[in-house]
């Protein structure tokens, strides 16, 4: 199945990075035993004691929230931080900034999961919760930070990967750019919302290339009520960006988007495209794909707008790939299964069962059973089976209206484990092969 798949690629390349970080063949685990800020067995020392390569984790009965006082600093260390869940699997570990400073900084890597970030704020910089090269996170909250240009994350390194399943981006503000997310490299993002974030440009997100060609992909994702301050440049929920010769491209995957606002007329509603170059023959090139996605709100201004300077022809794009809702009429939407000036029928958005909120759909929507199963993930947003007929957008109505707990899976464990196997076998053969050349010496 292809989002199970998916997951299983993005663990196995976790894992390959975990074995070959630094070149060390002893990463330890540490444990984290108290929530004190600093002192013997803290998440402070932990970090501080610990080698590229490392994994920290919390005693197992540990619960409650860690209140920083500054930032917990990995510099090019790559870590893997792991904390504890309670009975409905969301996490029990809180990290506070206190409103006072941001919770991470580093360079290089850092993966993230079942912990809960709160009140980052360092103060009129960039990143409110984590500012790093490569980040990953795994059913992670991301709540009330503050950041100038990404409110909860930014990636600071050109290139660098973002990789988000299954976490809740909820009331951060960015007086930059992008109010949850500023990424300026290659991303996967599945199973997230983002909701009621706030950013100058790009209220959920901002998406941008300097150089080089970035695509990120969203698949079974929620962006609602997201908010675009600017007084000209807005994406209510997505700011795709490019410069130079760079080129962003973001494909939606089964997503819903609803009632992301920008403050600006013309300033795009929903998603705003942005190209812009300095000289010839460079040529910027700003696209935003989508199949199977719902694209609603409720004003009359226009969702989509593009915008584009410099000489070296710059591109804008949005293209359909067909099966898509939305409440606008746009010339775009021409595809097999498009269905433009639509209202999709959606509920507020709520807790419908898995890890993240979504907005389910009414009885007689017109996203039910008009998807399309070819190209999206075999599984909503919650993790529960789209049948033959999907539904659009990310929440797919369950056979007598059931919705599903926390826990739902596809039953395809073994399909995963296998494509960890295969994920990982190659860096296995690389640390074999450096453990025998280490051995002649």
């Amino acid at each position: 199945m292809l989002v199970v798949n998916l997951n299983c690629k993005i663990l196995g390349v976790v894992l390959v990075a975990a074995l070959l970080a630094g070149g060390s063949l002893h990463a330890a685990t540490l444990t984290v035993l108290n929530l004190n800020d600093t002192g013997a067995d803290s998440l402070r020392q932990s970090c501080a004691d610990a080698s590229s390569g490392d994994t920290i984790v919390f005693e197992a009965a540990l619960a409650g929230t860690i209140t920083f006082a500054g930032h917990i600093g990995i510099g090019s260390k790559n870590l893997t931080i792991t904390g504890n869940v309670n009975a409905s699997g969301r996490p029990a570990i809180t990290l506070s900034g206190n409103d006072a400073s941001r919770l991470f900084q580093g360079t290089a890597g850092l993966t993230v999961s079942n912990l809960r970030f709160i009140s980052g704020n360092p103060g009129g910089l960039p990143g409110g919760a984590i500012d790093g090269g490569t980040v990953s996170a795994t059913n992670c909250v991301f709540e009330g930070n503050e950041g100038a240009g990404g409110g909860a994350i930014r990636t600071s390194t050109a290139g660098s990967m973002l990789t988000l399943m299954n976490c809740t981006f909820h009331d951060n503000l960015s007086t930059g750019v992008g109010g949850a997310v500023t990424h300026s490299g290659d991303g996967a993002i599945s199973g997230c919302t983002f909701s009621a974030n706030t950013g100058e440009s790009g209220g959920a997100a901002h998406f941008f290339a300097g150089s080089g060609t970035r695509v990120v992909d969203l698949a079974n994702c929620t962006f609602s009520g997201n908010l675009a301050t600017h007084a000209s440049v807005g994406g209510g929920a997505i700011l795709v960006a490019a410069s130079g010769d760079g080129s962003m491209q973001v494909d939606a995957r089964s997503c819903t988007f609803s009632d992301n606002t920008a403050t600006a007329a013309n300033a795009g509603q929903c998603i705003r495209l942005q190209a812009d170059t300095v000289t010839v023959p460079q040529g910027a090139t700003a696209r935003f794909r989508t199949t199977n996605s719902i694209l609603a709100d409720t004003v009359s201004e226009p969702m989509f707008i593009t915008g584009s300077s410099g000489p070296g022809a710059p591109l804008t794009q949005e293209t359909s790939l067909g099966h898509n809702l939305c409440s606008d009429a746009q010339g775009w939407l021409n595809q097999t299964g498009d269905q433009p000036s639509t209202n999709p029928m959606l509920f507020a958005l709520a807790e419908n069962g898995g890890l993240t909120r979504t907005h389910a759909l009414q009885s007689g929507s017109p996203a039910l059973n008009t998807g399309t199963a070819t190209g999206v993930p075999t599984t909503d947003q919650r993790g529960l089976p789209r049948d033959a007929t999907p539904d659009i957008g990310a929440f797919e109505a369950q056979p007598g209206g059931g919705g599903g707990g926390n826990g739902d899976d596809d039953g395809d464990d073994g399909g995963c484990v296998a494509g960890v196997a295969a994920a990982i076998a190659p860096a296995w053969i690389a640390v074999l092969a450096l453990w025998r050349r280490r051995k002649r010496q």
